[in-house]
Protein backbone atom coordinates (compact mmCIF):
# COMPACT_ATOMS: atom_id res chain seq x y z
CA UNK A 1 0.00 0.00 0.00
CA UNK A 2 1.70 3.17 -1.14
CA UNK A 3 -1.18 5.60 -0.67
CA UNK A 4 -1.76 7.17 2.71
CA UNK A 5 -4.45 9.34 4.20
CA UNK A 6 -3.60 12.98 4.90
CA UNK A 7 -2.11 13.47 8.36
CA UNK A 8 -0.72 9.92 8.64
CA UNK A 9 2.86 8.71 8.32
CA UNK A 10 4.19 5.28 7.41
CA UNK A 11 7.02 3.83 9.54
CA UNK A 12 8.96 0.59 9.23
CA UNK A 13 8.61 -1.62 12.30
CA UNK A 14 11.76 -3.44 13.52
CA UNK A 15 11.53 -7.25 13.46
CA UNK A 16 12.16 -7.42 17.20
CA UNK A 17 9.10 -5.25 17.81
CA UNK A 18 6.93 -7.54 15.69
CA UNK A 19 7.94 -10.56 17.79
CA UNK A 20 7.07 -8.80 21.06
CA UNK A 21 3.67 -7.83 19.66
CA UNK A 22 3.03 -11.48 18.78
CA UNK A 23 3.87 -12.56 22.34
CA UNK A 24 1.57 -9.92 23.79
CA UNK A 25 -1.32 -10.89 21.53
CA UNK A 26 -0.97 -14.55 22.56
CA UNK A 27 -0.86 -13.57 26.24
CA UNK A 28 -4.09 -11.61 25.93
CA UNK A 29 -5.91 -14.71 24.66
CA UNK A 30 -4.95 -16.85 27.66
CA UNK A 31 -6.95 -17.01 30.85
CA UNK A 32 -5.17 -15.83 33.98
CA UNK A 33 -6.36 -17.37 37.22
CA UNK A 34 -5.35 -15.63 40.44
CA UNK A 35 -4.56 -18.06 43.24
CA UNK A 36 -4.05 -17.92 46.98
CA UNK A 37 -1.51 -20.43 48.28
CA UNK A 38 -1.12 -21.37 51.92
CA UNK A 39 1.98 -23.26 53.04
CA UNK A 40 2.70 -24.53 56.54
CA UNK A 41 6.28 -23.52 57.38
CA UNK A 42 6.17 -24.45 61.06
CA UNK A 43 8.66 -27.33 60.79
CA UNK A 44 11.03 -25.33 58.60
CA UNK A 45 11.08 -22.47 61.10
CA UNK A 46 11.78 -24.89 63.95
CA UNK A 47 14.79 -26.24 62.01
CA UNK A 48 16.06 -22.71 61.45
CA UNK A 49 15.65 -22.43 57.69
Amino acid sequence: MTEKAPGYRIHNVPKTRIASNDVCSVGLKKYHVPALLEIDVTEARKKGY
